[in-house]
Parts: structure tokens; sequence; C-alpha cells
């Protein structure tokens, strides 16, 4: 007979679901059952005391209950339901870096805890638990099921649970669990888815984007020639092959929201190319930009290695594996299930896997350089001095003699410093370069007014022969951050004013072409943001590259997110500092190395503060150690330890007073008590923000209704709040755009939509809020373009507001003027509107320039 254990839970922003098994016999529905994907462990630890079982890592703490799953090899989930301690029973479930209970457990991973155990209202055909929650708008059920066997599992849900009796089928692999969470549709109305330059190039990049081959599966010697990919799908990257499972059609189909992970597995990428002859004898490299998150690769068949992290770039040298006289097969098999070692653990979004960014040829003479690090370390507005540190690689058999010009070239193409060294440099070796200039006077500064930007260029000789030449950006800055006075830039008080920002797009995942990165960085810049946090990892170089142009100040971090590993996990995590560091310490845009995000929140076992302060210690360290010139930073909302805060240089706060909890008025009362008990801190905002669906409107706006208004007005009190504080450096809204992310419910399900612009990238009306606010150039918009048929009684008064950056705006019904307002008692007017179409229109004029905005709403007389 089959075995019913069904896990149901529901957490505020995260909903969850477990799965079934069948164990293949017979026990009450109060029995304790423990379960694991192998149904042979199964019967053996039937009956047999939880905390002697390694693997479940249950256990008594002095601060209640501890959880610290220890998973065998290829294990994805395991679940316990029943469990006895102290007169009372206590279920729960691991999925994908998640624990899920009923109880107060500890556990150094997410944990979600639920409302109340309704597995006795869900039946099915294998091993099941129900949980029910319900918070703000959200009410949910969530529900495990498992399978040790090959079956069609069938569930059936009482029509208590989500207003109508429900049947769910599923067909399961042997040891396969499944995420199920069903949300009430009579709770959400609505859904939707979602100087001098050389003339000859000595360095060639070749693009290896186009005509690839993808297989959904783990291919056994998928890197050897003789196994055929004529079935494979046709790609070209950037890819991944989560574009556009993160959304689930039954959304469409079904009067319920029926929820399941985004898939996460192991794919293979098989890429043919030629190579022409003119490249023999040279040094030749395949480079990936990225790949999510483990990714090993083959060239002809001959590994070359194996790069850990999905958010920083790697190559190989494959100078001796590719052939001139017939096609080249590079094999790249990528890997982006859960995995305990690699952060992150678990995130508020989605680790999209495959080959995310773009991968290249990179080809050289066989002396090049192969890094440099460019410090400018007292500048002034009357002078400045820069050094140079360069690598130089030598592939030759003999020794070489070098000479390397490095030339720094502002932006009109004039050489203000021309470095010259000389050194020999053995063969197959390296040899480090070290140059300084002389006083560049009155050097042009970089700032978010004026991104003055100069090129290093760096040409390596033999003899009279120019071997290579490598370019790297250059800007002249100085900053402080006073923890009384807050942030400067170039000896001027700079309020920080920007963004967070993750890389995916609606219908691409993660997979996005750099065209479009760059149009939305420059979208947000015509919002008025000289500030983006780069959230939760780094993202890819050619976003740096426009924030350098752009002038937009960065904060950038590595994927240390939530929780925290052991040794392997905290090697890979330095191993990503220091790659992060190597990659992008040239830019001038960079300003914060941020070491991590809410890895120490209050809900961690104890057990865990040693290992996150170790970790975090040695972040810190390594970013001073690499780079002295630039800040640390971290970000948390409540922490373990009090102390941890202080690692860094710089602490971010994430706040959400007025949606997860509290009101407005919080914000400024917990950061001045901070302030105040705390102040040598030096502070900024890392995150504030609510959820809001863009072209949903209401006429009373509450926390949790997604509704445009709400959305405006939480971000309208944070502001003031902020700019009252000259304190706090600056903030970082959360989020510039909506992105995936599995666990959030809101109107959008899996779309987390605090964003002020929607997924597909259309500016929200907060979009014209900050950009009232935050920028110069005249502009006006009324508020919403969005929400063009709305109703009302006979003679009522609607409220029409008006966001400009002007000093006076006056607005026109229908051709007549309804006044003017200025801009120091904000552009509100009280309209009425007659039946039909009503034509609004709105002039300001700001400088002598004058603008305009219409908007055409179509109107219902009730009566």
């Amino acid at each position: 007979m089959g075995k019913k254990n069904l896990f149901l839970f529901l957490s505020l922003g995260f909903l969850l679901v477990f799965s079934i098994v069948d164990f293949g016999y017979a026990f009450a529905e109060s029995e304790e059952q423990l379960i694991t994907p192998d149904q042979e462990i199964n019967r053996q630890i039937q009956g047999i005391d939880i905390t002697t079982i390694d693997f479940f890592g249950f256990k008594p703490d002095r601060d209640g209950l501890k959880v610290l799953p220890v998973l065998k090899p290829g294990w994805t989930w395991l679940a316990a339901k029943n469990v006895r301690y102290k007169n009372r029973n206590i279920s729960f479930f691991w999925y994908n870096g998640y624990i899920y209970t009923d109880s107060d457990l500890k556990s150094n991973f997410r944990r979600r805890k639920s409302k109340r155990d309704v597995s006795y209202l869900v039946k099915s055909n294998s091993f099941h638990i129900a949980f029910q929650s319900e918070s703000g708008k959200d009410s949910e059920l969530l529900i495990f099921i498992a399978s040790p066997e090959r079956k069609q599992v069938e569930i059936t849900i009482d029509k208590s649970l989500v207003g109508i009796e429900k049947r769910l089928v599923y067909n399961l692999n042997a040891g396969e669990a499944k995420f199920i969470r069903i949300a009430s549709a009579a709770d959400r109305p609505e859904w939707m888815p979602m100087y001098f330059r050389q003339e000859k190039v000595l360095r060639k990049k070749v693009s290896l984007n186009s005509e690839w081959k993808f297989c959904k599966d783990d291919v056994l010697n998928a890197q050897l020639q003789s196994t055929g990919d004529a079935r494979w799908e046709s790609v070209t990257l950037p890819h991944s092959w989560n574009a556009t499972d993160i959304f689930d059609n039954r959304n469409f189909n079904d009067g319920l929201d029926i929820y399941s992970s985004y898939w996460r597995g192991i794919c293979w990428y098989r890429k043919q190319f030629g190579l022409s002859e003119e490249y023999k004898g040279k040094r030749i490299f395949v480079e990936f930009d990225a790949a999510n998150q483990v990714a090993d690769a083959w060239l002809n068949g001959v590994y070359l290695g194996k790069h850990i992290g999905g958010y920083l770039g790697f190559h190989f040298d494959v100078s001796d594996i590719v052939r001139f006289d017939e096609q080249n097969l590079l094999a790249v098999r990528v890997d982006n299930r859960y995995n305990y070692d690699i952060p992150p653990h678990i995130a508020d979004f989605d680790m999209m896997g495959g080959i995310t960014r773009d991968v290249r040829l990179n080809v050289t003479e066989n002396v090049s350089v192969n890094s440099i690090k460019i410090t400018a370390p007292d500048v002034t507005r009357k002078d400045a001095l820069v050094k140079v540190v360069t690598e130089i690689r030598n592939d030759f058999n003999d020794a070489m003699d070098i000479m390397l010009v490095t030339n720094i070239v502002d932006a009109d193409g004039f050489i203000v410093a021309s470095l010259e060294s000389a050194e020999t440099v053995e063969k197959n070796s390296m040899r480090i370069f070290q140059q300084q200039s002389g006083t560049i006077s009155y050097p042009k500064l970089w700032s978010p007014y004026e991104p003055n930007l100069y090129t290093v260029y760096s040409h390596v000789y033999i003899g009279d022969s120019l071997i290579d030449v490598f370019e790297s950006p250059l800007g002249f800055r100085w900053f402080e951050f006073d923890a009384q006075k807050g942030f400067f830039l170039n000896g001027e008080y700079l309020k920080l004013r920007g963004v967070n920002l993750h890389q995916d797009r609606f219908g691409m995942g993660s997979a996005v072409p750099d065209s479009l990165r760059i149009k939305d960085i420059g979208l947000l810049k015509n919002m008025g943001i000289n500030f983006v946090r780069l959230a939760h990892y780094p993202h890819d170089p050619c976003l740096l590259d426009e924030c350098d142009r752009l002038g937009i100040i960065v904060w950038e971090e590595i994927p240390y997110v939530n929780t925290t590993g052991r040794e392997k996990f905290i090697e890979n995590t330095k191993n990503m500092m220091l790659e992060m560091i190597h990659r992008d310490r040239n830019h001038p845009s960079v300003v914060f190395w941020g070491i991590g995000n809410e890895m120490a929140m209050e809900s961690l076992a104890k057990t865990e503060t040693p290992y996150i302060k170790r970790t975090l210690m040695a972040l810190n360290d390594i970013a001073h150690k690499e780079d002295p010139t630039r800040f640390t930073v971290q970000a948390h909302n409540d922490v373990i330890d009090p102390s941890i805060i202080k690692i860094t240089d710089v602490i971010g706060f994430n706040r959400y007073f007025g949606w997860y909890n509290g009101t407005f008025g919080d914000f400024g009362k917990v950061m001045d008590e901070i302030h105040k008990e705390q102040p040598d801190l030096k502070i900024l905002i890392s995150e504030y923000g609510a959820g809001a669906k863009r072209g949903y409107h209401v006429e009373e706006p509450k926390r949790f209704d997604f509704s445009e208004e709400y959305q405006l007005l939480f971000h309208k009190r944070y502001l003031k709040q902020i700019n009252e504080r000259p304190w706090i450096g600056g903030s970082a809204v959360w989020n510039g755009c909506d992105f995936a992310s599995q666990a959030k419910t809101g109107n959008i399900p899996r779309i987390n939509q605090k964003g002020i612009i929607d997924y597909k990238r259309i500016p929200k009306d907060t979009y014209y809020f900050y950009q009232s606010r935050w920028t110069e150039k005249p502009m006006i918009y009324i508020v919403s373009h969005t929400w063009k048929y709305r109703k009302g009684a006979k003679e009522e008064k609607k409220k029409i507001r008006v966001l400009s950056n002007c000093d006076a705006v006056e607005l026109f019904l229908d051709g007549k003027s309804l006044g003017n307002r200025k801009k120091q008692r904000g552009f509100n007017w009280e309209v009425k509107f007659h039946s039909g179409e009503n034509r609004l229109n709105a002039v300001g004029k700001k400088n002598g320039i004058a603008v305009t905005d219409g908007l055409r709403i179509f109107y219902e007389v009730l009566e």
C-alpha cells in the first residue's frame, strides 16, 4: 500500500511545496516517517531515532532544535514527518538548500516556517506532507511529493484548502521529489506571465557565440567527436536553459497558481569551428565571460579544466591543442545544481544555468600582456600620479629582452604621460614590470557630472617590433566617507542616488546580450542615478565599461548570500573575491567591493557565527590586500552577531519598514537609533522597496496590494527620510528592474516585483518620481499613463498628480486650465471628469524650456 505524506508551507513572499514518496508498506498517519531518495535506506531507517542518523543532522541544541543535513552524493532532498520531541510532533523537509518546517528549528540553511499541518486534508498514492500559511495578501498551500519508484502520482486536495476540490497528476521518476505551491486566485485578481591607436590590430578577438549545439542532458562522452549531436538543439550564445521555465503556463489554464522550481541540472554545449593558418605559432586562448555555475571544458577531446562560480570569466590556453587542418570541437559541460560547496546556496533570485555570457578566442603573440593593475593613489585637482603594474608572459622557449612602453592618453587623444621599462623575461615564464608616472598636471576628474576617462595603452616590444597592445581604462578621482557627514567625491559632498540591479530579462533569463545590458543601465541613468549596486554577483564586463563611460559609481559584490558553508565553500568564496577584484580593479566606476549580503541572519543557528565571521574577515582582508584603494562593504537586515557589521569599512542596511513589517516612519526612527548608538558607522541604505505590478491601480493603496500607488507612496516617504540624514551616504532602490525569483508570489508569480521598471523594461510610475527628483533636464509626467479607464460617482473628484522637476506646472482638461501649481506644494489637482473621453495636458517650464505631457482618460459615471 502507498503511504501518504504531504508537507505544505507558506511564508511572507516565499511559498514552497513538498514531494511524495511511496515506501511500499503501510503505517498510520501519526507514525514517525523518515524519507530519502534511496528506497533501501528508507526501509533501514524506519523506527530509528533520527538523532542517530548523520545525514539528517537533527539534534537538540541549547538554543532549540538544530537541523544541519549532510546529503549523500546525488541527493537533492530528504524529509521527516511526526518526529517526536518533548511531547510534540515535528515535521520538516530539506529541498534545494531550504529547510521547511512547522517548528522552531535552527539551521544554516534558509528556513521557512509554515502555519499549520494540513496533511490530513490532502490525499495521494505516495508519500506527502502538506502545510498551509497565511500572511498579508498571501494564502497558499505548499506540498512536497516524492516517490522511490517510477510512477504516476495522484493528489487530491480538499475543497476547504483552496476553495475547490483539486486533483493533480504528476509522473515522477524513482527518487524524484517535487515542489507544488497553490495560491488562492481570489486573493490575486490579476495575473501576468511574464593617441593614437595602432592601425594593425595585434590581438585578435574571434567571437564563438554562434552555431552551438545544446543538449539538456548529461550525455556520456559528449566531449568526443564520435558522439553525435545531430538531434541536439541549435542555439546562439548567450544562452540559458532556464530562460522560460521560470514561468508555468498552468497559471493560465487553472484558477490556481501551481508552482514548481525552475529546472537545475547538467547540460552540454558543443561548438565546431575552424582556424585560419595566420594563427599558427601564436598563443590561442578560449575565453568565457560566464557559465553558471560549474563548467568543465574540452577541446578536441582534451580536458581543459574546470571553473567554479557562475558570474565571473575564465579562460584556457589551447595553443597546443587546436587544429588548423580540420574542424575543432569545443565541448562544455555546465552544471547549475545546488552545491553546498559553492555560493550562493539559496537567494532571492534564480540561479539560471547555461553559458550566459560571450565566448571568444583571444589570439596573441608569444609575448603578451597577461594582466595589469593601475592605481592613482594621490589625486588632487592640481596633479596626479599613476602607478602601473604589468605582468608580461613569455611563451617562447628562449629568454626575451622586452621593452614595455605605457602611454596614458586623455579623451582627446593627447599622451599625458609615457613610461618605459626594459626587462629580460625568462623562457616560458612571466615577469612583473612596475612603472610610475611623473606629475600629471590638472587631471580631468572622473565624476557622475563629468565622467572624464583616460586610456592606458601598454605597448610590448621585442627590439623594434611591436608585439602586443593592451588597453585599460583610467579615471582620476578620490573619495571619502565620513560617518557624520556622508560620502564625498573629489572633495565634494555627494549623495549616492542609486538602484540595485539584477541581470535577467523576460524571455531571456540571465542570457542577455551586451546591447540590452547597456540599454538597461542607460534607462536608469536617464532616471538620474549616480550609483548602482550590482546585486548579488559580478555582472557582465560590458556593464562596468558603461558605468565608467556614464559616470555611475558601482558597488560590486560576490554571490555570498544568506548562508555559509564550510571549508570548500569558504575557499570558493575567497577565490571569487580574488577573481572579481582582478577582473575589475581598473574601472574608475568601482568604489565599493561587496563581500556579502544577509549571510548572518538572526534565524541561523548560533553555531554558524564562527564560520560567518571567519569568511567575512578573510574576504575583507583579501579586498584590502589586493586593492587598498577602495572601500569594503556588506549588506544586512538583521544580524546574528552585531560585531559582524564592523568587519567592513562601510555597512549597508536593507530596510523594508512599511512593506514586510512596521510603518514608513519606523525607517527613520531605527536608523537614528543605530546612528546614535554607533556613531562611527559609515552607513548606506543598500536596499529598500515595495512590490508593484505595472498598470495595476487602486484608489486607496494598502500594504501588499501590489498597486503602483502604494509603491509610489513608499518611495516618496523613504526618499524624504534618506535626504534628511546627510550621514546616510546614499541609497539603492530594491530594485531597478523586476527580476525572476522562484520564491516570490505577489500578483505575478515567480517575479520579484519591487522593480521601478518592469520585467519587460517598461517604467512604472515610481521611475518618473525619481526622475523628477534626481534629474535637471526638464521632464513632466501625468500619473498614470496605464490608468486610462476610470469610474466614479457623478460630481466625484479624482486626484490627479503630475511628476515634474519644473518650478511650476499648469494642468488642462479638454483645453481648459485647472490652474497652476508650484513645486514647493506639489503638483496635485482634484479633477471632476465627465462621462466619456477626457483629455488631460500638463505644461511645465524649467530654465526657459517648456515640457508637456498628455493623457486621455475614459471615464464611466456610476449612477
